[in-house]
């Protein structure tokens, strides 16, 4: 299931170049205004792991259900645990862990 899930992400960036991020407690940021682009996906064993070409990740553990996957959206659910990482303005890296709620990567409208 986790090369799917890669191939699915890699190919969901190549159509939409990249996308703003939605968490469960909210948007990072404000919506739409961050535009993140896919540097690499790497999955093994109920792991997957995201990485933005601005340094920030999201690193899925126990990822347990196929990747909600449209036109619009990249949704992950059904996690035992995603970490988001992210460096500030400063380049402080800071980190924020979820247990459950969504975690989307939406494409930016007119892009």
């Amino acid at each position: 299931m986790n090369l799917l899930n890669t191939k699915m992400v890699k190919k969901w960036f190549e159509k939409s170049y990249g996308g703003s991020l939605k968490l469960p407690d909210g948007w990072f940021g404000r919506p739409y205004d961050n535009i993140h682009t896919l540097k690499s996906v790497d999955g093994e064993s109920g792991k997957l792991t995201i990485q933005f070409n601005d340094g920030n990740s999201l690193n899925f553990l126990g990822l347990n259900t196929k990747i909600k996957n449209t036109a619009e959206s990249l949704s992950f659910s059904n996690y035992d645990e995603v970490v988001f990482k992210w460096f500030d303005d400063n380049q402080k890296e800071s980190n924020c862990t979820y247990k459950d709620g969504t975690v989307s990567i939406l494409r930016v409208p007119g892009m």
